[in-house]
Parts: C-alpha cells; structure tokens; sequence
C-alpha cells in the first residue's frame, strides 16, 4: 500500500511540473537558426473557440518576427492536419506563412497556449 501511494504522488508530481501553466514558451519562445516562433495565449471568456483564437493570434506573432504587414487580410484555419494561412498586406499576399507548423498546444483552464513555427525565409527548402 506504501509503494502504491509512493508512487502515486511521483506521477501527481511529474504532472504538475511537466506542464507549465502557462507555458514558458509564451515569454521566451524558443530560438533555432532554422525556423521563427510564435506563441500565444487566448483569452478566458472566448468559449470554445480559445484554441483557434490562440492559433491565429500565434500565426500573427509569426508575421510580426518576420516583419510583415498584415493589415489587409489575415485569417487561420486549421483542418485536415494542416494550418492554412492567407496574408495579405499593402503589397499584395505574403507566402512566407504558407508552411506553419503547430509545434505545441497547451489547456490552461479557460485559456488556451499554442506554440507555431516556419521555417525562416533563408532557411526554406
């Protein structure tokens, strides 16, 4: 019965520091030669649609590090696996965010986290 209990505070443990709420990520994003990241964090009284709310608002984080002009059109939807990006500024559609990635998802309560990349303009295959 002791080893039970032993064990049964180690993974309440593990879980509580294994995922931070909110996540690190959102103040210091992770840096890579190879790809920009984006995170983001919803609001609370979104309802149901936090995790998008947090996607698009990630995917606009991406814009901004890349120093693009999204004020004509901007808009995330994520279906089939897949994010699909249209951005479009004063200068026309920018395709720099046509390869985003979603690296991480976080639930924290009513808030949702999520973390995005792109592979940087010099770095693209």
């Amino acid at each position: 019965m002791r080893l039970s209990s032993l064990l049964l505070a180690g993974v309440l443990a593990c879980a509580a520091g294994c995922s931070s709420c909110p996540p690190t990520w959102l103040d210091e994003p992770p840096t890579s030669e190879r790809y920009v990241y984006g995170g983001a964090q919803s609001g609370a009284l979104l309802g149901p649609d936090v995790q998008a709310v947090a996607l698009t608002r990630a995917t606009r984080v991406l814009a901004e590090q890349l120093g693009l002009d999204v004020t004509t059109s901007f808009s995330v939807v994520e279906r089939d696996d897949r994010v699909w990006v249209e951005a479009v500024g004063p200068d026309g559609p920018h395709s720099e965010l046509e390869s985003v990635e979603i690296v991480e998802r976080v639930q924290c309560g009513k808030r949702a986290a999520v973390l995005v990349r792109v592979a940087r303009p010099d770095r693209a295959r």
